[in-house]
């Protein structure tokens, strides 16, 4: 299944509650609890595409995060440095057109 190559993550609606988009190096957050725009940054995480990497976070500009809340509201962090996405404690390197649409997210929810 070629579709799944190098996927980083499969999160569902059915379990999410709600989503902080955090940025701090411009002072920006925001809760996302409207399910249409909760599916659609959903559909755009579990698009991303990147190989397991090593990563040292201290030569990098501030990260940007997505927090995921479930229904229990235990947090799932996914926090992006440069072209590096930390999920699940473990470091990818992402793609171009995975970077791109990170920052969508972010972009697309102001």
């Amino acid at each position: 299944m070629l579709s799944g190559r190098n996927k980083i993550m499969q999160l569902e609606l059915k379990n999410v509650s709600y989503i902080e988009l955090i940025r701090f190096d411009v002072n920006y957050m925001r809760s996302i609890n409207d399910s249409a725009k909760v599916r659609d940054i959903l559909v755009a995480l579990n698009s991303l595409k990147g190989e397991p990497a090593q990563f040292d976070s201290d030569e990098s500009t501030g990260p940007d995060f997505i927090n995921v809340y479930d229904k229990n509201f235990n947090k799932l962090e996914i926090a992006k440095f440069e072209s590096f996405l930390k999920y699940d404690n473990k470091w990818y390197k992402l793609d171009s057109g995975s970077i791109d649409k990170f920052n969508k997210i972010f972009e697309s929810n102001k």
